[in-house]
């Protein structure tokens, strides 16, 4: 079963959504800040310094996303408690089963809403959106070390609801 989930929460289980595309965002190293150099007129290339530390730039997600709720209390409760933990202050954890990942982001935007269902008729059970979720990755999560709970033979302590134990900064 997928686990994806911002901040501790399952994205399947609490709003009924699905990471359907985007993943390769994620994946994209972030661009390189702008280094010093000079473009000298008489000479071939560029001349810059070549021991001065890389810096990274933040990079923008983009991530497709399925929402459904059962009924249209469900859709709207779920919709509004995804948005309300997105957009609180600061970064959230992103979990992502697939790559066994975790990426610090803050809500950017949502963009391309899509209606899959009528989001109101009785004929229908569910209902669903599709919508692209624009994140922001402010600097590169690659650098942040994770901690694992283990047991003495190196294997990872796992919770009752199969969640893997995290110690973070």
């Amino acid at each position: 079963m997928i686990k994806d989930s911002i901040s501790g929460v399952t994205l399947r289980d609490n709003f009924g959504a699905f990471i359907t595309s985007g993943l390769d965002d994620l994946l994209r190293m972030h661009d390189t800040k702008e280094r010093f150099l000079h473009d000298w007129g008489d000479e071939n290339g560029i001349e810059f310094d070549r021991k001065a530390p890389v810096y990274f730039k933040e990079k923008r997600v983009t991530l497709e996303i399925v929402m459904m709720g059962n009924s249209e209390a469900d859709f709207w409760n779920k919709y509004k408690g995804f948005f309300t933990l997105i957009t609180k202050p600061g970064t959230f954890r992103l979990y992502l089963d697939e790559l066994s990942r975790s990426f610090y982001c803050y809500y950017h935007s949502s963009t391309s809403f899509r209606k899959l269902t009528y989001l109101k008729h009785e004929e229908y059970e569910g209902i669903g959106v599709k919508f692209n979720l624009v994140l922001i990755e402010p600097e590169p999560s690659f650098w942040k070390q994770f901690t694992f709970l283990t047991d003495k033979n190196g294997n990872r302590l796992i919770t009752t609801d199969n969640y893997a134990l995290i110690v973070t900064e």
